[in-house]
């Protein structure tokens, strides 16, 4: 329990807190917990305040980096021994002038963060964009999957233009790998105009009912075709902004894609764009 580092009497506003998490080790393929210092506390034990993402990686090279929160650490955010804080603790500590109150409630990554959690990304990027000119060069389109319901493929493209224009820029050739990849998860084509037309109709600020519009009506398969198409958009260009990885999030939380599945499904775009890596652990 946490009270092994503070006091009862201190910690008596908050939440009791469960027992210590441990950082998962990183393996070739697969993900690892990372911790970052954020700030000193006053609170009993000489606590650390630091920041926990976790990373998933193909032989090392960062894929994505999620946020789990802040946590708080007896050894100055070195090691792999934290326990976690809620939002409403984080809150009770700053309250109490514990932890700064000029500190966000809730963290963010840093620039460091998105770009270590990403460099693999223009790997995939790379391949993606060959594949695709390839593809199209042939005029050989990718082994389809049986054809998924309309609803599936309308909602799997709203994601992926959503996704697309998060980043402020859209060009012809981000259109036309848009129609091909949807094509290929779903069985369905869509015409440029279309496709155009849904990038400009994108909301960049969407609510919690607008993301689960996304998955309104579909099979936990189909459910998993719409992220995946967001997904690779994200990454067909090399780089992650972040304003995409908050829509992959937020789209994930909203589809009911837990840890598991959304590793799944890293590992899938990985091995296709890889040509046939194994899947992430």
């Amino acid at each position: 329990m946490i009270k092994k580092f503070i006091a009862p009497s201190t910690l008596a506003i908050a939440l009791t807190m469960g027992m210590p998490s441990t950082a998962n080790a990183g393996v070739p393929y697969g993900y690892f917990g990372d911790l970052r210092f954020v700030a000193e506390t006053s609170l009993p034990g000489g606590v650390a305040l630091c920041h926990y993402t976790t990373k998933y990686h193909v032989g090392y090279l960062g894929f994505w980096r999620s946020s789990n929160g802040y946590v708080l650490s007896p050894s100055g955010c070195e090691g792999d021994s934290f326990r976690a804080i809620s939002y409403d603790q984080m809150q009770s500590f700053q309250k109490l002038g514990m932890i700064s109150p000029d500190l966000p409630t809730a963290p963010s990554m840093n620039g460091k963060e998105l770009l270590s959690g990403f460099a693999g990304t223009a790997l995939f990027g790379t391949l993606a964009l060959m594949n695709l000119i390839s593809t199209l060069r042939h005029n050989r389109p990718g082994k389809r999957r049986r054809k998924a319901a309309p609803q599936c493929a309308v909602a799997t493209l709203a994601a992926m233009c959503h996704v697309a224009k998060a980043d402020g820029h859209v060009d012809e050739t981000e259109i036309t790998a848009i129609g091909v990849r949807v094509s290929e998860l779903t069985g369905h084509s869509f015409s440029r105009e279309r496709i155009a037309e849904m990038i400009h109709m994108a909301d960049d600020h969407l609510s919690p009912h607008e993301y689960s519009q996304f998955g309104a009506g579909l099979s936990e398969a189909d459910r998993r075709i719409v992220l995946e198409g967001a997904l690779g958009v994200a990454v067909a260009d090399g780089e992650i902004h972040q304003a995409e990885h908050a829509f992959i999030t937020n789209l994930a939380q909203a589809l009911g894609v837990q840890g598991d599945e959304f590793r799944l499904l890293l590992g899938r775009l990985a091995a296709g764009l890889g040509g046939g890596g194994r899947a992430m652990a």
